[in-house]
């Protein structure tokens, strides 16, 4: 018998409902009813029964109760990209916009957010024979997200969960869908950063946000807007208003005062682009200067910043990055006499903004690196070109702040891995503002995986992928270092560089690298200030006989940090300029400024950068002082493997890359058979290298598998 509550009025008015097919016989249905009737008695009875028409079968799936506890399961993805460190974490979240909603609306007391993570090489049920067969090489991450709360809510818990915010609302206080279905505004179109994972559309700084919540480190509140939202806010010009009060709507809940607080826009893209996207700082909150920003770091996505490059990264012609709103922190003061202050009294709260990785990235020392600046905004050190003082400064600065960046190193390295890390210093509060995965340098790199198989965190067939990323980003660019006990002179230095030693002519004009390029001449590529940084920087990635040399930056600075990871020798912020000599032919010389005094030369001079001690040397054309640096093919025992995998794929595809006819599924089962009984004879033996060809052997057959 079900058990219904209402009084005579209520009863009255259903009654007369009845007739529009309302089914009182749906235990779920009168369930929500009797809750709902409370906390609204006008409920719209043929509208709720409607809603719950459309998720009536959902709710037939039970939930799980655990001591008490109705545990609802919202959400789970399968990746294979590793995004934390650990082979399980779980983080509960008390509060995010649907929670709150679910609290104040609902009163569904002690509901909570729990999202957990799974890192495993083991193969679960369903996963296809190719995974199975290759568990070594591929794992696969399990999210699981689910929404707990006392047992006496399960009915209305699952509700809720199951039409989504926007629905609910309508249902409860008559507010309009308007033209987009919102589904569930936690989730689907604007979800609270760092507080809900989202649904398959996570961006890479969302992801950082994601794991500074759970290590518990502070940074500044904000809200993510999804790919279809962003999209929709551009195109719908008609309801712009409506966009513009919704988004303020959900800043004041999360605590934003909008009326008096500055944001930032930022771009959210899947994967980690330093200095590609636009971010808006520091802005009003008007709904025609939030409008203007969305657009600016939207219309980044088609940016030809990248147009030297081909849409190798994810970036293709239709849009598909989320949007970051956050309260904006500013690591300036509003006084203009602060640093003047600042030095008479130290003891005042201090204003900066400082970038560091838990590794160094050019060696993989286990040390806090990076750089800070007082009184200054992080865009001035990251991509404005200012010099900044190291980040072990710090302790001398402000105890109390580097005390915590050392906290956070050794938690977000203990959840991540090696990260690189942005924050701000306001008024004295620490918050960090960004945290990706750190971008190492190929040796760096080498000598982490290294490290990893020592500790037996990894074996050396979980490391064939990674090996086999490195050589593929570095392509045909050779890494050299200067031959020990080479007596020339250096004539300057820095103490900022990226690893490595290139020997080439000194080049500023975009016009003369063009044809330096045209004739395969090594190229030392000269950023004498933010304008050649936009013509040179992308010749230098597209080129690879290249070295670079900055007049400007850090060795935390985006030049650093993309030049580190390609393998480009470099020196940031070396002491020269480029003037004007009407003597020479270009009308142009380049001064650099050394210990022991100047050197002149003109574009086309030869030159050695040495970023592994920050020298710089001029040289003559026939100096022999380099040698290769084996260290990314020692890793894999001297395999050149992008040209082994090249030579081994050759028999099996056709001219465009598909696999022949001739060829089934059935075959390479069989080769993956015979190909695991070699390794498998090898691997214990002496002979380190066989096993090791044999082993990728297995691993190119696990690609031709996944092609079926």
């Amino acid at each position: 018998m079900i058990s219904l509550q209402f009084n005579m009025k209520d009863l009255t008015r259903i009654t007369r409902e009845k007739a529009n097919g309302i089914d009182f016989n749906d235990s779920h249905f009168v369930a929500i009813l009797n809750y709902l009737i409370i906390i609204k008695p006008n409920v719209d009875v043929c509208a709720l029964f409607n809603l719950y028409q459309t998720i009536a079968e959902k709710m037939t799936h039970r939930s799980t109760p655990s001591d008490g506890i109705v545990v609802v399961r919202d959400d789970v993805i399968e990746g294979h990209d590793r995004d934390y460190y650990g082979e399980y974490y779980e983080h509960i979240i008390n509060d995010n916009l649907f929670i709150n909603f679910l609290k104040d609306v609902f009163k569904i007391q002690n509901v909570h957010y729990r999202m957990t993570a799974d890192y495993s090489y083991e193969i679960g049920p369903g996963h296809l024979g190719y995974q199975a067969m290759n568990e070594d090489h591929y794992y696969t991450q399990y999210y699981k997200d689910y929404y707990e709360a006392p047992k006496e809510f399960d009915t209305i818990l699952r509700f809720c969960l199951y039409v989504g915010e926007q629905n609910l609302r309508e249902l409860m206080f008559d507010e309009p869908m308007n033209t987009i279905d919102y589904k569930n505004v936690g989730r689907s179109s604007i979800r609270h950063l760092g507080k809900d994972r989202g649904e398959n559309e996570v961006g890479n700084k969302e992801k950082g946000f994601l794991l500074l919540e759970r290590t518990g480190l502070p940074y500044p509140a904000g809200i993510v807007l999804s790919t279809e939202f962003v999209n929709s806010i551009i195109s719908d010009t008609d309801n712009l208003l409506f966009y513009m009060e919704t988004i303020f709507k959900i800043l004041s809940r999360i605590g934003i005062n909008v009326d008096d607080e500055k944001l930032a826009v930022r771009s959210n893209p899947r994967t980690s682009f330093p200095g590609k996207f636009s971010t808006e700082i520091n802005m009003i909150n008007r709904a025609d200067n939030l409008l203007g920003a969305l657009r600016v770091v939207r219309d980044s996505w088609y940016s030809q910043k990248d147009a030297e490059n081909p849409k190798i990264h994810g970036i293709g012609d239709d849009y598909d990055m989320p949007i970051i709103i956050q309260l904006f922190k500013s690591g300036c003061s509003d006084d203009p006499n602060y640093l003047d202050k600042l030095e008479k009294n130290p003891t005042i709260p201090l204003y900066a903004s400082g970038a560091f990785s838990t590794r160094n990235p050019s060696t993989n020392d286990d040390v806090l690196f990076g750089k800070f600046a007082i009184n200054s905004e992080g865009a001035e050190l990251m991509t404005q070109g200012k010099k900044g003082r190291d980040i072990t400064d710090l302790a001398d600065v402000s105890p109390k702040i580097y005390a915590q960046l050392i906290d956070a190193k050794r938690k977000i390295e203990i959840d991540a891995g090696p990260q690189e890390v942005e924050f701000v210093v306001n008024n004295g509060q620490l918050y960090f503002v960004q945290t990706r995965n750190i971008n190492f340098s190929p040796q760096a790199e080498i000598a982490y995986i290294q490290e990893l198989i020592a500790s037996n965190r990894i074996s050396e067939t979980n490391a064939i992928p990674m090996i086999e990323a490195i050589q593929k980003r570095l392509m045909n660019r050779k890494n050299y270092r200067l031959i020990e006990n080479t007596s020339i002179k250096p004539i300057s230095k820095t103490t900022d560089s990226t690893p490595g030693a290139f020997q080439g002519h000194l080049i500023w004009k975009e016009e003369q690298a063009r044809k330096y390029m045209a004739d395969g001449k090594p190229i030392i590529f000269v950023l004498s200030n933010l304008n050649a940084r936009d013509s040179l920087l992308p010749l230098a990635f597209k080129y690879p006989r290249s070295g670079l040399i900055t007049s400007y930056g850090n060795n935390s600075s985006h030049e650093a940090v993309l030049t580190r990871l390609a393998g480009i020798a470099s020196l940031i912020n070396i002491n020269f300029q480029i003037e004007r000599d009407v003597s020479i032919i270009n009308n142009e010389v380049m001064r650099i400024n050394g210990d022991s005094g100047m050197t002149f030369v003109d574009q086309g001079h030869m030159a050695i950068v040495d970023g592994d001690n920050g020298l710089l040397y001029e040289s003559s054309e026939y100096e022999n002082v380099l040698e290769e640096n084996g260290i990314v093919l020692d890793a894999s025992y001297g395999v050149d493997i992008i040209e082994m995998r090249q030579r081994f794929l050759l028999p099996y595809l056709d001219v465009d890359g598909k696999m022949n006819e001739q060829f089934t599924i059935e075959h390479f089962e069989q080769l993956h058979r015979l190909a695991t009984e070699k390794f498998n004879s090898l691997v214990n033996g002496t002979d380190k290298k066989a096993a090791f060809i044999a082993n990728l052997e297995i691993h190119f057959l696990h690609d031709l598998i996944k092609t079926f």
